[in-house]
């Protein structure tokens, strides 16, 4: 964990780890935890402008919004400013992916005062990915290993996703999020 500058305002985090390294797990302590407890809100960028694109009936379909130049990260500075202005600081699942978009997000004022970065051995999150199971109508992912719901319900809409089947998916996955993300961690 980095402090980028010491400030009196709620803190804004973004929280990297390559998948499966237990990022949806660790988020409910983070938001609802310690003296910040209530006061961070859960950004999870690419899906919430994918549902405002949605909501707004956009038919420019983005498969990565990074990608949309003209639309994300203006959609992101608003939306940013917005949870200042509320007085709550935020919690950024992932942030900048690529170095080329490190330095406009900087200067649009995307800049976490914190970073946390979850660093597993490359095997066990193999085999933790392959307990994954999502819920398909929250989004909510579980691991047969320890966090399971209670709900019957839910444990009846469960399933393993896709991407999570394959032991060399999984490894690809891993091994895409050093190669992407590692440089960027470099700049905090």
């Amino acid at each position: 964990v980095k402090m980028a500058h010491a400030s009196k305002r709620p803190p804004r985090v973004t929280i990297l780890g390559p998948p499966g390294s237990g990022k949806t797990t660790l988020i409910p302590y983070i938001l609802e935890g310690g003296k910040h407890a209530g006061m961070l809100e859960y950004v999870k960028a690419g899906k919430r402008y994918h549902e405002e694109q949605k909501r707004r009936g956009s038919a420019h379909e983005v498969t990565h919004p990074a990608w949309d130049s003209d639309g994300y990260l203006p959609f992101l500075t608003d939306l940013f400013e917005d949870i200042s202005r509320s007085g709550k600081g935020w919690l950024l699942e992932k942030g900048p992916r690529l170095m080329e978009h490190y330095v406009p997000w900087k200067e649009a004022g995307i800049f976490p005062d914190r970073v946390v970065v979850l660093d597993c051995d490359p095997e066990e999150l193999v085999a933790w990915a392959r307990c994954r199971l999502q819920d398909s109508v929250t989004g909510q992912s579980y691991n047969t290993q320890g966090n399971m719901p209670e709900d019957p319900a839910i444990l009846a809409r469960l399933a393993q996703r896709a991407e999570d089947v394959d032991q060399e998916t999984i490894r690809t996955r891993i091994q895409n999020f050093e190669r992407v993300n590692y440089p960027v961690l470099s700049l905090y």
